[in-house]
């Protein structure tokens, strides 16, 4: 039986390009692995106010043809446990990288206000619309690529978007 393609879902303000290095690594030790932009990301088209938790779970079970190995970044515990939630027979295993992992009753944003620090609080700029946040690129790559080589984090920084707040305010 084959070993299951890696499903890779980023986090905030990311797209799939996030991966590409994990891919070539992974495609490098014999593994498949691809990635999707969630609604609203990357390449997706999708309206900021349009996008909500419940659309990002059903983007990623349609991103799946098979059982895989779901591997959710950061923010994207939510909607990888949301997407194993629809379709649990597609999931070979849930890997949550750094990842949130789902509090009952508790939104991303309410479990986030539990910590006791806020590192990234100061490094966000919320839209005036209040439907999207972005990151500060002064702050970005102190908060998010503080420790990779000076080109790749300018490189990311530089693909950073929006990030619809909607998902990120529903338990």
């Amino acid at each position: 039986m084959p070993e299951p393609t890696f499903l890779l879902i980023h986090g905030s303000c990311h797209g799939a390009w996030c991966w590409d290095a994990l891919i070539a690594e992974l495609a490098a030790l014999g593994r498949q692995a691809r990635a999707i932009d969630l609604p609203s990301h990357g390449a997706d088209a999708t309206p900021a106010h349009e996008v909500t938790l419940a659309l990002y779970a059903r983007a990623i079970v349609a991103a799946m043809d098979a059982p895989v190995v779901l591997v959710g970044h950061s923010m994207a515990g939510y909607p990888i446990t949301a997407a194993a939630d629809l379709a649990p027979e597609r999931i070979a295993r849930l890997v949550y990288l750094c990842a949130y992992a789902p509090m009952p009753g508790l939104s991303l944003a309410q479990m986030r206000r539990l910590a006791t620090t806020q590192p990234l609080i100061d490094a966000i700029t919320v839209a005036s619309d209040r439907a999207t946040f972005r990151f500060d690129p002064a702050k970005a790559v102190d908060r998010l690529y503080h420790d990779v080589a000076p080109a790749i984090a300018a490189a990311a920084v530089a693909r950073l978007g929006a990030q619809p707040i909607a998902p990120q305010e529903t338990p």
